[in-house]
């Protein structure tokens, strides 16, 4: 596990009370339609948190009666989860980019991923382990940043180096809706259901965005 990435991110969580993300004001709003998207999965029992950071999302979906696992590169991070969800939630220090994730193939009917991708390098490892661990049809559900046109220009023009420049933030990657589309397809996901959150649509924060397992990865990795 490269020690750079553990201490960017044991720096990251150990800020503050390490409720950094849960701050985040579309935090809420991610919460709901997750919840949502859930209870229109029939049979949809089990989901792994891939980016689980502090455990927010775990502690809601365990108190909604689902079955949870949790994967971080932070230990730091996964030293806040354990308390909020309990001795018996298994939680894995791993790299989301460094197969194989320390799960069995076909285990989880959802894989949950909130405004972790853009920070991934290795994507096409992380998408084929997010393939694998899913059973057939599961669903890969996620949000990041959104880059639309009308916004990127406004960054273009305005914003540039805070946004793009931005070294506290870790992210490395810029995604906009078909670029996302286009890289999903190639790990055999296909997209069922997309919404932005947080502004006005043109300027949306992010995307939540509901893929399902349609096949298997046909990219080389």
């Amino acid at each position: 596990m490269s020690d750079s990435v553990e201490r960017f991110y044991g720096i990251y969580w150990g800020r503050g009370d390490g409720t950094t993300s849960e701050r985040d004001p579309t935090t809420p709003t991610r919460e709901r339609l997750l919840l949502g998207c859930l209870r229109g999965l029939p049979g949809a029992t089990r989901v792994l948190d891939a980016g689980c950071g502090s455990g927010y999302f775990l502690e809601r979906l365990r108190r909604a009666g689902y079955e949870v696992a949790g994967i971080d590169v932070s230990e730091t991070a996964l030293a806040m989860a354990r308390p909020r969800v309990g001795a018996d939630v298994r939680l894995y220090r791993h790299r989301l980019d460094e197969p194989p994730w320390p799960v069995r193939d076909a285990s989880f009917d959802v894989v949950w991923t909130s405004e972790v991708i853009e920070h991934i390098f290795g994507v096409e490892e992380y998408l084929a382990e997010a393939n694998r661990v899913l059973t057939d049809r599961g669903h890969l559900i996620l949000t990041t940043p959104f880059h639309g046109r009308i916004k990127n220009v406004v960054i273009a023009l305005l914003y540039f180096d805070r946004h793009f420049n931005n070294i506290d933030g870790g992210h490395i990657r810029f995604f906009t809706r078909a670029a996302l589309r286009t890289v999903l397809a190639r790990f055999g996901f296909t997209e069922v259901a997309f919404r932005t959150i947080g502004r006005v649509s043109p300027l949306a924060k992010s995307m939540f965005v509901v893929y399902q397992k349609t096949g298997a990865p046909y990219a080389a990795v």
